[in-house]
Parts: C-alpha cells; structure tokens; sequence
C-alpha cells in the first residue's frame, strides 16, 4: 500500500465529514424556518447551503474513484463516477423521521466502506511484519555477529533489514517543532510508524530512557505519524516486557506507543582517560 493511497483514504474521511456537516448546516437553517413563505424570502442562504453540500460530495467522490482506481475496485470507480454526474442526486435531500437525508452521502459512505477496508487490512498485516522485525532486534544483532555499542549501532542493524520490506524507510525522521526538531531513529512513511531506540546497560539507565521516551510521547506528535514503538535494547534482563508495559500504562503513556523489550549482546565502549597534564 503506497503512502498516496493511505493520503487518498485520509482525504475522504476528511471530506465526508465536511459533507456530513454541510448536511447538517442546511438542516439547521431548514428547521430555523416557520413557514415556507420564509423559505422563499432566504432562498440565497438556502441555495448556497445546497451548493456547498454539492461542492463536497463532488470531492468525495472524485477522491473515492481515485481510491478505487488504485486499488482495483472498477464496478465501485464506475457508481462514483455515474454518481458525480448527477447533480440532481447530489443536490437532492429527504426527510426521514424528522432528520435530513442526503442518499448520495449514503452511496458514498457505503462505496468508500470497502475500500477502507481494504486500506486497514493491508496496515495490519504491514504493521505485523514490521513489528515481528523490530521484535526481533536482538536476534539480528546476533545472527549479524554484532555486539552494539550505542543505540546509533542498534538502529542502523534494523534500518538494514528493515529497508528489505520497506523501501520507504529512513533514519532520523525530522519532526520540526516551535523552537526546536524532534528526530525519531527509524521511520516507514507508507505505515506511519516511527520507533525509538533505547540501548541501556544499567538499570539507571533504563529509568532515564523511559524519561526520553516520555518526552518523545510529546514532541514527536505530528500528523504524518500515528503508530509510535519504544525499543529498549538491554545488555542485561534489567526488566521484562510486562515490568515496562506495566510501567507505560502506570504513568499514563501516551496509547499510540508500545513498548517493545529485548535482550542481547553489547556493551558502552569505555572512554579513554584524558592523559595527566604533566
């Protein structure tokens, strides 16, 4: 699933909720009227209100053909793009039970249903494999002979296997903010997903790791991204998988990061002592 069709998907969700809105504005200004001498004194007001809920459809729809395209739905790209033709339809509303009734907003919720469908599929069975790969950190690390020394080390070991699956990831995601850029270790655009890699040798430095990751939980919040892991690589069994997730949920992390924990080979290079001024 290429990142334009999970934008496309967005689109349309965006758009039918400026459609279902418009729809609800014209009901507003419909139930404002007593008598239908006033719906003729603001006919302006009231065609406006038709056109701005026409103008909406119209780009749902152009949007839902675009997805279905791309996604190989023809029969549902064809209703769309009948449907668009019509402005009759598009214009048209109904009352039922005392609530307005727009039923190309109907056709075009239950075209895009599928599709979205098809979209969510998709990111669970990408999201899957990449978490299986990240999971598994440790394990690489081990098969490809390293003993990582930084959390630079263990990020670019699953950038490499990672790049196999995901040809749209990079290294250090740039997330600019007010007075400063957020860089996150590795992210996927087409998954929208970005991790955060921890390499801790202490138990002291598991505790400022989850202070950084905290942190992160704020500054790393943009629109681009919406699925967050935490990867905290120890050289020893500091803490376990349910001690951190217990710890997230404790703290009231922030539920679009997860915390994944492993174990593996490594070691903080010890610095040189500065040489004695003689």
């Amino acid at each position: 699933m290429s990142r334009e069709e999970w934008l496309l998907a967005e689109e349309i969700e965006t758009e039918l909720r400026l459609s279902n809105d418009a729809l609800g504005k014209l009901d507003g200004l419909e139930r404002s009227y007593s008598r239908m001498s006033e719906v003729d004194a603001d006919a302006d007001n009231h065609k406006i209100a038709i056109h701005v809920l026409e103008y909406h459809l119209q780009r749902t729809l152009r949007a839902i053909g675009a997805l279905a395209e791309r996604l190989g739905t023809p029969s549902i790209e064809r209703e769309v793009s009948a449907l668009r033709q019509d402005r009759a339809k598009l214009q048209a509303t109904t009352r039922e039970y005392d609530d307005l009734h727009s039923e190309a907003l109907a056709i075009a919720r239950s075209c895009f249903a599928p599709l979205r469908a098809m979209t969510d599929a998709h990111k669970v069975t990408a999201q899957d494999v990449f978490r299986n790969i990240i999971s598994k950190t440790a394990v690489m690390l081990g098969n490809m002979g390293k003993a990582p020394t930084s959390e630079a080390e263990v990020r670019n070991a699953v950038f490499e296997v990672c790049s196999y699956s995901f040809p749209d990831a990079i290294k250090e995601v740039g997330i600019p903010k007010l007075l400063k850029t957020y860089k996150g270790d590795l992210g996927i655009p087409s998954l929208r997903t970005m991790v955060e890699f921890k390499f801790i040798t202490s138990p002291a430095e598991m505790k400022a790791a989850l202070d950084g990751v905290y942190a992160d939980m704020k500054g790393y919040n943009h629109p681009d991204w919406d699925t967050f892991y935490g990867v905290f690589y120890m050289t020893e069994p500091f803490y376990t998988q349910d001690d951190v997730e217990r710890e997230f949920k404790f703290v009231g992390a922030d539920r679009s990061w997860t915390p994944i924990v492993v174990q593996g080979r490594g070691a903080r290079k010890i610095k040189s002592a500065a040489k004695t001024k003689t």
